[in-house]
């Protein structure tokens, strides 16, 4: 005789019962009881990661520090009990002021909300006066706080998975941008791309071309050499094997790559030998004090000559005022971005701005190497 008996119920709630324990555990080792703020241990791996992160763009960080005065004379007048409860209540303030997590739900409602959008800054040849591009740059059309920079939501979801979502939707929207630009019949060059910024959490995606590729299908009026992807030069530190594999499967698609804020890193000469760029892109930090500065005009000279010893092209960005360009022009620098030529502006304010756009005429005696 033999009695079965079905426990699959009872195993599952075994099971549920210890991953609550383990959460609670983790929650112990990580949380104060009483006040639910992170202890000492969370609180310095948060400590660390704000450090690199700030070390990797070159900020500053402050850390505050609280201290409840007269705090002891409460608990000895009004009890412990009392005390805590003040702890707690002051910790709720603290979470509500602080809005723990709420910025990164809010740089995902704003995505499904469609409150992100594209702003485009024109690439010419300083020297034709040839318009050769846009690059497109997100900005958050926040509700309450009107239209916001990236540099005060990116750097939220740089670490997150978000930040492959974001990337994906510029790059789709430039795509549908060019098609528009295309239908309405504005007069393009041929070569004329559109360049997006692709952050280092994007680049290691294992699908990265093969989404470039599903997109390109999606817009077939965009010929693929259309589109140039952006990569920050500190954002080959990491894996420059992996970065030249994913580089040499784009080109094979026809897509285009540049190397942005060229200059800044540690390996550049690295990086031209071992990454098939197109373009390398002048840091603004170099260009827009090289008027004033003879070690970033050195740093300028060095870029191009490299470029040119490379065969790859190079513009500069931060060109703010005609000098700039014609400085650069006289140096062989014909491509530039900048205050000078064009701010970043809406998409429907594009087409009139090619229309009325003109080079500046010192910028057109300066490229052919004669004195104005």
């Amino acid at each position: 005789m033999a009695l079965f008996s079905d426990i699959t119920a009872i195993k599952e709630h075994e099971k549920e019962h210890e991953k609550e324990h383990e959460k609670e555990l983790e929650r112990i080792a990580h949380y104060d009881v009483l006040t639910g703020l992170p202890n000492r241990v969370l609180l310095a791996d948060r400590l660390h990661q704000a450090m690199s992160q700030s070390v990797r763009r070159c900020e500053h960080l402050a850390v505050v520090y609280l201290d409840l005065d007269g705090f002891k004379s409460i608990n000895d007048r009004h009890g412990h009990e009392f005390g805590d409860h003040l702890l707690r209540h002051v910790a709720t303030g603290m979470k509500l002021a602080l809005r723990e997590g709420d910025t990164l739900a809010r740089i995902r409602h704003a995505l499904a909300a469609r409150e992100f959008v594209l702003y485009y800054q024109p690439k010419v040849n300083m020297r034709t006066g040839a318009v050769v591009g846009v690059e497109a740059l997100i900005r958050w059309q926040h509700p309450d706080r009107g239209l916001l920079a990236p540099a005060l939501f990116l750097p939220v979801i740089e670490e997150h998975a978000l930040a492959v979502e974001v990337g994906e939707w510029v790059i789709d929207t430039a795509l549908s941008q060019l098609e528009h630009w295309q239908n309405d019949g504005l007069a393009l060059p041929a070569d004329f791309n559109v360049s997006v910024n692709v952050g280092a959490r994007q680049l290691q995606q294992s699908n990265f071309v093969a989404l470039l590729q599903a997109l390109l299908a999606a817009h077939p009026q965009v010929r693929p050499v259309q589109l140039e992807v952006e990569i920050l030069e500190t954002s080959a530190l990491s894996d420059l094997e992996g970065l030249s594999r994913l580089i040499e499967d784009g080109h094979r698609i026809g897509v285009l790559f540049a190397l942005d804020d060229f200059g800044t890193g540690y390996s550049s000469l690295s990086y031209l030998k071992h990454l098939r760029v197109s373009l390398l892109k002048m840091d603004q930090s170099f260009v827009r004090d090289t008027l004033d500065d003879p070690d970033d005009l050195a740093i300028l000279r060095g870029v191009i000559g490299l470029a040119g010893a490379f065969n790859r092209r190079v513009i500069a960005e931060g060109v703010e005022t005609e000098a700039h360009g014609r400085m650069l022009l006289q140096m062989g620098c014909e491509l530039g971005q900048g205050y000078a030529i064009a701010r970043p502006m809406p998409a429907q304010a594009f087409a009139s701005w090619v229309q009325h756009w003109q080079q500046s005429p010192v910028w057109g005696v300066a490229g052919t190497g004669a004195s104005p």
